[in-house]
């Protein structure tokens, strides 16, 4: 299943995949470079391991343990990109795999490139970082290992520039994520707006 969401301008894919089991051999590095193995084969650019996806997809896991639930969205309707953006990722495009229940690191990225929308996610060229959380306990009521995806863009820095016109003792602060759109662009005079 897919979901795609627009929020602020930000997207975000979801899926989750699971398969009967306990696992208990997987590790965070070992799928992200098997994720990686299957973008460059696909020749696309590898996933950046990130820190704060690393954390929002632990949080989410440790979430759904606490809570018992096996969904993207939970119980009290947080959202995968609350954890994303709770864990300070400011994503301009982000996404979600989930699986439970696999018992080694290949097995869970077969899986998920055998299903179209976790494939989708694995091999999005926008996506440009990743962060995965592998986390054992009990979850309704039987003992698993969750595994938490998060692939995402980070929304561009925003840029500034001070400018002075001749003669004139006002600046003028210019604020955009692109320098060079200029529609993105807001001026602020300091002596009127800071």
């Amino acid at each position: 299943m897919v979901r795609k969401f627009a929020a602020s301008s930000a997207v975000l894919v979801l899926c989750m995949l699971v398969f009967l089991g306990h696992a208990s051999a997987q590790s965070s590095n070992l799928l992200i470079t098997f994720t990686n193995q299957q973008r460059t084969s696909a020749g696309l650019k590898p996933l950046a391991k990130n820190k704060e996806l690393m954390a929002s997809a632990q949080a989410k896991a440790e979430d759904m343990l606490t809570d018992d639930y096996w969904e993207h969205y939970a119980p009290d309707n947080t959202s995968p990109w609350d954890f994303i953006r709770a864990n300070g990722y400011t994503y301009e495009y982000a996404g979600e795999n989930l699986a439970k229940g696999f018992t080694d690191d290949q097995s869970v990225v077969t899986a998920w490139m055998q299903s179209p929308a976790h494939r989708k996610n694995i091999l999005d060229s926008t996506f440009q970082d990743i962060g995965i959380a592998v986390v054992n306990g009990r979850l309704l009521g039987q003992k698993t290992t969750l595994v938490v995806a998060h692939y995402g863009k980070q929304k561009p820095a925003p840029v500034f520039k001070t400018t002075s016109l001749p003669g004139s003792q006002q600046q003028f602060v210019h604020y955009g994520h692109r320098a060079q759109d200029l529609s993105w662009i807001i001026t602020l005079r300091p002596d009127r707006d800071l």
